[in-house]
């Protein structure tokens, strides 16, 4: 592979058609969100349109456009990893697209790793796979909870809430509120440890997690 082509990871967003067999590819790599020009993609024998589902990871060959303002060329797509093709997580699906398609940062490799584990262990664990994506967008877009401590006074003793809207934990001192202990656990683990979480906590708090999550992502995008 010359200086003129190049490879990258990314995940399929959208696949607009163009013209008669072709298409304009929109996909998420860790420099952020691109833009590709898909030749021949609506064939009915194109190789390249099987390995780009929509939410898929992909390893794309690109040959660069000698013009400064042409977008670049996909060559070729290989399939890494997919979304599975399963109706009851259409909700999870929706939610993800939605979400993914508002990111403008670069410099997001961290995130495309943690997006790989989620499509390895979204069909089996939904919700809390679900759970740790969300807050890996939350990071995303530039919001970073506490789970060390209280936000208010930095103590570790009598930890009572958490909420996502004023930073993290808090305790007896900072909060009127009282959390379950269960919930104050399940979110320090779903920021320490993945599996952890997914092994010790169960759905129910991982809905609870998500529906806040959600609300705290649509405030601040």
């Amino acid at each position: 592979m010359d200086n003129k082509e190049y490879e990258i990871e990314a995940i399929v967003l959208e696949i607009k058609n163009h013209q008669d067999n072709d298409a304009i590819l929109k996909v998420l790599s860790e420099n952020g969100i691109i833009s590709l020009y898909a030749k021949g993609i609506q064939k009915p024998s194109s190789k390249n349109k099987l390995n780009l589902p929509i939410l898929g990871v992909s390893n794309l060959e690109i040959i660069k456009s000698k013009f400064f303002n042409k977008i670049n060329t996909l060559k070729r797509a290989t399939l890494l990893a997919n979304f599975p093709f399963n109706t009851t997580l259409q909700v999870i699906y929706n939610t993800t697209l939605m979400f993914l398609k508002k990111i403008n940062n670069q410099q997001i490799s961290h995130f495309l790793n943690k997006y790989k584990i989620f499509l390895k262990n979204v069909e089996t664990n939904p919700n809390q796979t679900f759970s740790y994506l969300l807050l890996a967008l939350l990071e995303v877009f530039g919001f970073k909870p506490n789970f060390e401590h209280c936000v208010e006074c930095n103590n570790k003793e009598n930890i009572v809430d958490f909420e996502f809207y004023k930073g993290g934990f808090l305790c007896k001192e900072h909060s009127q509120a009282t959390k379950n202990i269960e919930f104050l656990k399940a979110i320090y683990w779903l920021n320490k440890d993945f599996y952890l979480f997914v092994k010790n906590f169960d759905e129910n708090i991982s809905i609870q997690i998500n529906s806040m999550i959600i609300e705290v992502l649509n405030s601040i995008i």
